[in-house]
C-alpha cells in the first residue's frame, strides 16, 4: 500500500481549542490489522483441466476455483465435475498446484446420470474421497436457485449432518434467486417468504458457518436495474439475523439477456456496492463462456467467444486487486446496515428508494451526518473498538458523474481512507470535524475514523 498524509486547512478564527490541540499532534499512523482476503471465484470454471487454464483463473485475482461448466456434449465423469468425478480429483490436484482454494460442486443430477444410480443416502460421507485435499476445500456448492418447497430437501437435517460429519464448518452454499424472479419460480407468496424458508430449513442448520449467497445482475437488457439494493438489503440483512457470511455475484457477461456492453467502471460499482452490503466473498458470472463452442450464450464473457481473455477479463483483475488492497481492513469490521443518501435538492433516486433502513447516524459513535452532490450509499460497520464506512458513489457509471461526499464527524480528528482507484491508504486531518471526498463514477471508499 502507498500511503500519504493530507493535512486539511483549519477555518481561520475558529478558535476552538481541541482542534488547535490536535493540530499540534502527530498525525496517527494506518492501523495493523490481521491479514485476511476476500474470497473471489468465476462461474463458469474453465473448459480445459490443465495447469495453464487454472494459472489464467488464478491470475484473474480469483483464490477459489469454483468448481461447474456443464456446457459440454457429453456428459462423463471425466467433462464434469461432482462428487466422485474423474474431473473432481483432476481439478483439486491442480488447484493445489497453482496455489488455488476449491470449492466442490455437490451435482447430484450429474452423479446420477454420469454413474448411473442415485446418489447415496448419506452423499457426504460415501463419497468422502478427498481428504488428501482437506487444506484446501473451501465450500461445497449445494444447489442453485432452489423453490422454497426445495429448501426442505436441501435443509433436511440427516442432509446436513451428514455433510457437517465431513466437511465441518466449511460453507455450505445454497445460491439464492434474486427478488426479480417471478412468484412461480421461487415458490413463495413474495421474496421474505422465501427468504425466511432459507434462514430456517437451511441458515439455521449452520449456526456460525453460514453462508447466504444471491446472483443479482443489474445491467441487463430492459436497462439498469432499480430493485439491485433493496435485495441486496433483504438478502443482507437475513445474513445478519443468521450470522451468516455474504456472497454477492458480479455480472461480467454481455448481450441475450443482459446489457450490450460493461465498461470497468461497471464491474468495478457492482463490487463497491457488495462490499457496502458487508460482502466477504464474490463470485463472477461468468469467467468461461457456457455453450462454448457451438452455441455460445454471450457475446463477450471473461473469456470470448474464442475461449481467449477479452477485455472484461482485464477489468476484473483490476478490480480485484483494488479490493484485495484492502481487505484486511475490511475484514476488521462486522456490517451493520446500509442508507441511500440522495442528491441534494431533488426527489431521490428510486433504487436508493427501495431501501428500508432509515438514514438515521444517531447510533454511530463518530459519524453525525452525511451529505451528497449525488446519489450515494453509505455502509456502516463495527467492532469492539470502533467504527467503519464504505461511501460509494450509487448510479449507472455511464451516467453518472463525479460526486463529492461530505461526512460530520465528532470526538476524532483524523480518518484513514482506503481503496479506490489509487489503491492507497491516506490519512487525512479533518476541517472541522468535516471530511470530503471526491469519488468518481462506480468508486468507493473504506473509510475508518483515527482517534
Amino acid at each position: 500500500l502507498s500511503m500519504s498524509i493530507f493535512a486539511a486547512l483549519s477555518c481561520a478564527g475558529c478558535g476552538n481549542t481541541s482542534q488547535s490541540d490536535a493540530s499540534q499532534k502527530e498525525p496517527p499512523k494506518a492501523p495493523q490489522y490481521a491479514e485476511k482476503q476476500f474470497k473471489i471465484s468465476g462461474f463458469w470454471s474453465p473448459y480445459e483441466v490443465t495447469e495453464e487454464a487454472f494459472e489464467l483463473y488464478k491470475n484473474a485475482g480469483f483464490n477459489v476455483f469454483l468448481m461447474g461448466n456443464h456446457s459440454v456434449k457429453n456428459w462423463t465423469t471425466d467433462t464434469l465435475t461432482y462428487l466422485g468425478s474423474n474431473r473432481t480429483e483432476k481439478s483439486l490436484e491442480l488447484c493445489k498446484k497453482v496455489g488455488l482454494n476449491a470449492s466442490l460442486c455437490y451435482g447430484e443430477w450429474y452423479y446420477e446420470r454420469c454413474e448411473g444410480k442415485n446418489m447415496p443416502e448419506t452423499p457426504f460421507s460415501s463419497l468422502d474421497l478427498y481428504g488428501d485435499y482437506a487444506d484446501i476445500i473451501d465450500s461445497v456448492h449445494i444447489a442453485d436457485e432452489p423453490s422454497k418447497s426445495q429448501m426442505k430437501k436441501y435443509g433436511d437435517d440427516n442432509l446436513t449432518a451428514d455433510y457437517k460429519s465431513v466437511y465441518g464448518n466449511k460453507p455450505y452454499i445454497v445460491n439464492l434467486y434474486p427478488d426479480y424472479a417471478p412468484v412461480s419460480q421461487i415458490g413463495a407468496t413474495n421474496y421474505s417468504d422465501y427468504l425466511n424458508a432459507y434462514g430456517e430449513e437451511i441458515l439455521a442448520d449452520f449456526d456460525g458457518s453460514a453462508l447466504v449467497s444471491v446472483d443479482y445482475y443489474p445491467f441487463r437488457s430492459e436497462g439498469f436495474q432499480t430493485g439491485w439494493l433493496g435485495c441486496y438489503e433483504k438478502v443482507a440483512k437475513t445474513a445478519k439475523k443468521y450470522n451468516a457470511e455474504k456472497r454477492f455475484y458480479i455480472q461480467s457477461a454481455v448481450k441475450n439477456e443482459f446489457a450490450d456492453s460493461l465498461s470497468e467502471d461497471d464491474l468495478r460499482l457492482q463490487v463497491y456496492v457488495a462490499l457496502c452490503f458487508g460482502a466477504s466473498r464474490l463470485s463472477y458470472y461468468c469467467y468461461a463462456m457456457p455453450g462454448y463452442p457451438d452455441d455460445c450464450m454471450y457475446e463477450k464473457c471473461m473469456l470470448g467467444q474464442d475461449n481467449n481473455p477479452t477485455e472484461i477479463y482485464d477489468y476484473v483483475k483490476n478490480v480485484n486487486a483494488e479490493i484485495q488492497s484492502f481487505s484486511s481492513a475490511f475484514f476488521a469490521f462486522e456490517w451493520i446496515k446500509t442508507v441511500g443518501i440522495t442528491k441534494d435538492g431533488t426527489d431521490g433516486n428510486p433504487a436508493i428508494l427501495k431501501l428500508k433502513e432509515e438514514v438515521d447516524f444517531s447510533d454511530r459513535k463518530y459519524l453525525t451526518d452525511v451529505k451528497s452532490s449525488g446519489d450515494a450509499i453509505i455502509g456502516c460497520f463495527e467492532n469492539g473498538d470502533g467504527e467503519a464506512y464504505m461511501a460509494v458513489n450509487y448510479g449507472q457509471p455511464s451516467k453518472t458523474n463525479d460526486n463529492v461526499v461530505e461526512m460530520n464527524f465528532k470526538n476524532v480528528d483524523y480518518v484513514a481512507v482506503y481503496g479506490g482507484k489509487s489503491r492507497s491508504v491516506d490519512i487525512v486531518k479533518l476541517n472541522g470535524r468535516k471530511f470530503s471526498i471526491t469519488l468518481k463514477s462506480g468508486e468507493g471508499k473504506f473509510i475508518v475514523p483515527l482517534k
